[in-house]
């Protein structure tokens, strides 16, 4: 479903029933590591420093400190997640019912961004960075946000 090259030959793919692809000959060849109990991954991202989050359906959240070396799954998400975001450490994740998710330290912890009301029955599928800690979101139904400092922005 999704993919985040690091460099020219290193790479990660996000797969059905828990699967994540590893691969270091520019695709060519791909390495197999089932981390989602059975639950798709939807979205992948790196950072610069190597720290890397894989978000997926009913709330899978693996992270890795090391590139990919190790995996671990994490809590305090609820929500399908179908796109990840990381930069230096910050995040954002979005998915199911207007979710937002804000991290801060590569996804150890989760801080919930409240959507609006009238926005809950839409999901989420699109999140782009504009800068420091402002990011937007597109989803459902053209639904489309901003957010600057964890909260959202009417003005942009």
């Amino acid at each position: 479903y999704d993919i985040d090259m690091i460099d020219n030959l290193e790479g990660w793919l996000a797969a059905e029933t828990g699967v994540l692809f590893h691969t270091i000959d520019g695709g060519k060849t791909w390495e197999r590591r089932d981390l989602g109990r059975g639950k798709t991954f939807f979205s992948i991202a790196f950072d610069q420093q190597g720290r890397g989050i894989a978000v997926g359906m009913e709330g899978i959240v693996c992270i890795s400190q090391d590139k990919g070396k190790t995996w671990k799954t994490t809590t305090g998400v609820t929500h399908s997640l179908y796109n990840v975001i990381l930069n230096d450490g910050k995040g954002i994740a979005i998915g199911d019912t207007a979710a937002i998710y804000e991290t801060r330290d590569g996804g150890i912890t989760w801080k919930t961004i409240e959507s609006p009301l009238y926005m809950k029955q839409n999901w989420f599928q699109c999140v782009g960075r504009l800068g420091e800690d402002k990011y937007i979101i597109a989803g459902a139904k053209g639904s489309v946000l901003f957010i600057h400092n964890a909260k959202i922005i009417v003005d942009q």
